[in-house]
This record gives structure tokens, C-alpha cells and sequence, in this order.
């Protein structure tokens, strides 16, 4: 679930879409969730990335020789 707290050490400044940022703040909003923006969206980030891990790294694979993704 994306909904579950993460401890960041280092963070990191980005930029996104704003309509993008809003439509998350009222995911968050209307489920009531009180879960900091960040660890909201470092959650659904690293489950795209476990998902897709094998197609990411077989891609990679084809320009370099180490894995991309290890989660």
C-alpha cells in the first residue's frame, strides 16, 4: 500500500506537474490519510519500480552491464 509512512534521511527537491501534485493532495485529502506528501509519493515511486524491476533492468541491460533497479 502506498499509504504507510517512510523515513527519508536525505531529501531531495523536484518538480512535477501541478495538476499532478494536486490530484495526489486530493487522493490524500479524501481518503483522510495524514501521510507527508514525500513519503506518499517515494511509496508509489518504489512499487512502479518493483513492479516494473525486470522490464527496467532488461532494458538497461542493453546499453550497460550492471542492474538498474535492486529493490
Amino acid at each position: 500500500t502506498y499509504m504507510h509512512p517512510v523515513r527519508i534521511r536525505e531529501k531531495t527537491a523536484f518538480t512535477m506537474n501541478v495538476e499532478t501534485l494536486q490530484i495526489l493532495r486530493n487522493v490524500l485529502q479524501d481518503l483522510g490519510v495524514r501521510l507527508p506528501m514525500a513519503a506518499y509519493i517515494d511509496n508509489i515511486l518504489r512499487e512502479h519500480l518493483r513492479t516494473h524491476r525486470d522490464l527496467l533492468n532488461n532494458a538497461a541491460a542493453r546499453q550497460r552491464r550492471k542492474t538498474t533497479v535492486s529493490l
